[in-house]
């Protein structure tokens, strides 16, 4: 999986998925950084950049979807005992507000939305069926 952040914005971060073959919309919460660790702000900044372990994860909110982590980078998969992020997830959502710190992707996307984003994750189910990892990334990144 690779995910190639194109846009970050001072209300957003846009990218495009890439996996097995295809491609996703990606929509996240702008970079906002922490002074406590690497993180990024939690609950409110999209994660940083890196290499992250990918699992498969399912809480009351969000069932069946994916959790990162890079203990590097500060980013776990459940609440560290140190400062740091963590259940941060793809999931569905169509708008920067469905995302708390997560990532969403979708099928189709605009300048600020990702759609079809219900379908994305199903067909995310189909092809990414055991833990993997992410690299997340820049390219052509316009800052706005």
């Amino acid at each position: 999986m690779i995910l190639e952040r194109h846009c970050y914005a001072s209300d957003r971060t846009m990218g495009k998925l890439y996996v097995g073959g295809e491609t996703f919309f990606t929509l996240e919460r702008p970079w906002i950084p922490s002074p406590l660790h690497r993180g990024g702000t939690n609950f409110e900044s999209c994660i940083p950049d890196g290499t992250y372990s990918v699992q498969l994860f399912d809480s009351d909110n969000h069932h069946n979807v994916w959790s990162l982590m890079n203990p590097e980078l500060d980013v776990f998969v459940y609440k560290p005992d140190l400062p740091g992020r963590w259940t941060i997830l793809i999931h569905v959502g169509n708008h920067v507000k469905d995302v708390v710190g997560c990532i969403a992707v979708g099928l189709t996307g605009d300048e600020s939305h990702v759609w079809q984003s219900g379908k994305a994750i199903d067909r995310l189910r189909e092809i990414v069926t055991a833990q993997t990892e992410i690299v997340i990334r820049p390219k052509g990144a316009v800052n706005g």
